[in-house]
């Protein structure tokens, strides 16, 4: 199964073309839009996301990765089998957490071109049709390398996403935080709660969310606009 996750939205035609490129290789290739909404510029953000929503994908997917301000440029193009999963997609730290993680992993450089590929769309004309053939157990020519690893941090308290209910998910996970810890943004303090029901309408807490990520909520309220905070801004431990 071929899961894509990219900073595509839902809006214009971009993910439709990705799943033309991936049935034109492979007719019978089975599709799951994980996610389309990345920030196109943070792509430490989509990493983060990408490595709790991979987690929640089949033991041996096929993950095509799309968060790519250099497409054109220098950055390589990446297959990555990190503990039996295919991750395919820019080698630009779109999956370092996850390579990170895995117990085993083979890194490869994808030497497989098209015989037309755009300077500006990797994803439907080099990325989805490497998935397809990874499906159909393929192997595209390629060469061991090593994948680019940034130095960002293993937790951030830095809001990651805003969901379209004013939720703000962080780069922080349960490891960073018990019941008893407080947060804070704007000065403004925020306990813990285990669900939406547990405090007042209007009120604003942390929860850990569904796919384990530290979640600023509020009850049957925009926690966003609450707090005044929103995507890039510090979520802060309170003494």
């Amino acid at each position: 199964m071929i899961y894509l996750f990219t900073d595509f939205s839902s809006q214009d035609f971009y993910v439709g073309q990705l799943h033309s490129a991936v049935l034109h290789r492979n007719p019978d290739a089975r599709l799951v839009d994980l996610f389309h909404h990345a920030d196109p510029r943070d792509i430490e953000a989509a990493a983060r996301l990408l490595a709790r929503l991979s987690e929640y994908t089949a033991s041996d997917a096929i993950i095509v990765a799309v968060v790519d301000p250099g497409v054109g440029g220098s950055r390589r193009p990446l297959m990555i089998k990190a503990d039996g999963r295919w991750l395919v997609g820019p080698d630009n730290g779109l999956f370092s957490f996850i390579v990170r993680q895995a117990e085993s992993v083979d890194s490869r450089e994808i030497n497989w071109r098209p015989a037309n590929m755009s300077v500006t769309f990797h994803g439907r004309d080099l990325f989805a049709p490497v998935g397809a053939m990874l499906e159909r157990g393929e192997m595209p020519d390629s060469t061991p390398c090593e994948v680019v690893m940034p130095d960002w941090p293993k937790e951030s308290g830095r809001i990651i996403y805003r969901d379209h209910y004013g939720n703000l998910m962080t780069g922080l996970t349960e490891r960073s935080v018990d019941e008893n810890t407080v947060l804070a943004a704007n000065s403004q303090p925020i306990r813990h709660a285990e669900r939406f029901g547990a405090v007042n309408a209007g009120d604003v807490f942390w929860m850990i969310n569904s796919i384990g990520l530290v979640e600023i909520a509020a009850n049957q309220a925009d926690a966003s606009a609450c707090l005044g905070v929103s995507v890039g801004d510090e979520i802060l431990f309170q003494a």
